[in-house]
């Protein structure tokens, strides 16, 4: 496999090469040399070979912090899979056992990322990294839920189309409408007072909510959550977008019945014993 290593890592140019463009230009050599049939007959295989590079190669001694960047890339396949993070929009991190922060660069589309594309920096926003990429812009939220809260170790923002919507409509998320969203959310979802994206006002908007929630609609903007590890970030990003789907859907059919009373002293009961095991 180390021609296609080679191939993807431009050693002149220290660039690496976006799987999408190898993919594209093994196959357009193929096609050209053997014919359109094998072309589309080898590209599962290549497509499964680039990826097995991409995540596994022998560069992976010379990348800092791989395990965490290889989470991140995991959680933004995912999330941009879902369509939660159209285009570069987006930023995703996780704390580093020595306090500093892994997030994601500025401009770049989830679904393209490497672990070696990853920016680190320290809790009052210094680049310790040295690679190419500049930080997302939108550091400041991340490094302000670190500094309010030590059992916080990862932080998503996405723009998720229908919790994003309730945020446009400044409307918070009643997660007591599926039980699954009270078990995974905790609390209503609430809407954070609008900050331009990219400033210090954003980040210091968050500051009343970051005690009692760990997940918010930013007010004309999208959706953050923040949890212990990134796993349970992304479950609980994918959490609320599908209750503010069912919240919408359920409008439609005359509006949604949020539990109440017993319902809820039963789900606490549930939840109580899960936690006892």
């Amino acid at each position: 496999m180390a021609y296609l290593h080679d191939f993807i890592y431009n050693e002149n140019s220290n660039c690496r090469r976006s799987s999408e463009a190898v993919v594209k230009a093994v196959a357009s050599a193929v096609a050209n040399q053997f014919g359109t049939d094998l072309a589309v007959k080898i590209l599962p295989t290549v497509t499964a070979a680039v990826v097995g590079v991409l995540d596994n190669g022998d560069y992976s001694a010379s990348v800092p912090f791989l395990k965490e960047g290889r989470e991140i890339v995991r959680a933004g396949r995912i999330l941009g899979a879902l369509g939660y993070m159209a285009g570069a929009s987006g930023n995703i991190s996780v704390r580093l056992d020595d306090g500093t922060v892994l997030i994601t660069p500025s401009g770049m589309r989830k679904i393209d990322l490497h672990p070696d594309d990853m920016v680190r920096v320290d809790l009052a926003g210094n680049v310790l990294s040295e690679g190419p990429y500049k930080v997302s812009s939108e550091y400041m939220i991340h490094l302000q839920a670190y500094r309010s809260r030590n059992d916080v170790r990862a932080v998503v923002h996405t723009h998720a189309p229908y919790a994003t919507t309730f945020a446009a409509a400044h409307m918070p998320l009643d997660n007591t409408v599926l039980a699954e969203a009270w078990n995974m959310l905790g609390g209503t979802i609430p809407v954070v007072p609008f900050g331009a994206p990219s400033t210090p006002e954003l980040a210091s908007n968050l500051i009343p909510f970051l005690k009692d929630h760990s997940c918010f609609l930013l007010e004309n903007h999208g959706l953050m959550t923040i949890a212990k590890d990134l796993e349970t970030a992304v479950q609980m990003t994918e959490t609320a977008e599908f209750l503010a789907k069912i919240q919408i859907n359920a409008r439609a059919l005359g509006g949604e019945k949020p539990l109440r009373g017993d319902s809820i002293r039963i789900l606490r009961e549930v939840q109580a014993k899960r936690c006892q095991k």
